[in-house]
Parts: structure tokens; C-alpha cells; sequence
């Protein structure tokens, strides 16, 4: 018995938090085409198992997720929202592309185009062959 309880503590202590199992199942159902359970998830993960007086980086990939989830289910002004708040946090350069390509899918570009312009700046090669090929940023 006394090894039985050993062995039980150890898978315990192996076992992530909370939160993290709810991450990882949110990531999951993304993955997996299942946006609704993804957003559920994502729901449940920024709404009560955040601490949201000081957020890190992981949490504006939360925000970042959350909007993908969203974008599918033609959430656009939820998606736009979610990825605003995770550049806020932290600035990814994919959040400030997906922020252009969303209101260019709204055919309002030109909300967009500082945000094209900050993902590039940020590295995103997909931005600079935008650019290029679209306006005239580096004639300026």
C-alpha cells in the first residue's frame, strides 16, 4: 500500500495545472477544426483562470488563439477585438497581420494598414510582399 500511495503522489505532482490542461485541450480542438469547443475553452481560460492585473506574453497567445476561433466562426469584430487586446499585451507580429487581413476580409484596408506596416516592421515577410506589392511604403 505504502507503494501504491508513492506511486500516486508522483503522477500527481506530473500532472500540470489546471490551467495549463485547458490550454492545451483549447490548442487542441483549434488544431482540430472544433471551433467552437476551442473557443469554449478559451472562454473559460481569459475569463476565469487569468490573472488580469499582470499578463504575460503566454496570455496575448491566448488572445491571439481565442481570435483564430473566432475568425472561423465569422466572429470578425470578436477576432479584431481579441487581437487588438493580445497586441496590447505583447506585440506578435502574426496578430498584427491577422489584424490587417481582417480588415481587409471586411474590405476596410485602410483601418488595417498600420498594423501591415508594425508586422512588417516586426519581421513578418508576408507584410514586406505585401507592401511591395501594393503601395508605395518603400519609395517613401
Amino acid at each position: 500500500m505504502g507503494l501504491f500511495n508513492f506511486n500516486k503522489k508522483t503522477k500527481e505532482s506530473k500532472k500540470l495545472p489546471y490551467e495549463a490542461q485547458l490550454y492545451l485541450l483549447a490548442i487542441s480542438a483549434l488544431q482540430n477544426s472544433e471551433y467552437q469547443k476551442s473557443l469554449d475553452l478559451f472562454n473559460d481560460l481569459i475569463n476565469n483562470h487569468m490573472n488580469k492585473s499582470d499578463l504575460t506574453d503566454q496570455e496575448a497567445g491566448f488572445y491571439y488563439n481565442r481570435s483564430t476561433a473566432k475568425t472561423q466562426l465569422n466572429d470578425i469584430d470578436g477576432a479584431i477585438n481579441d487581437l487588438k487586446t493580445s497586441i496590447k499585451i505583447h506585440e506578435l507580429e502574426q496578430a498584427h497581420y491577422e489584424l490587417f487581413r481582417l480588415y481587409q476580409f471586411k474590405e476596410e484596408p485602410q483601418k488595417g494598414i498600420s498594423s501591415l506596416i508594425r508586422a512588417y516592421e516586426l519581421g513578418n515577410g508576408n507584410a514586406e510582399k505585401i507592401l511591395r506589392e501594393n503601395t508605395n511604403y518603400f519609395n517613401e
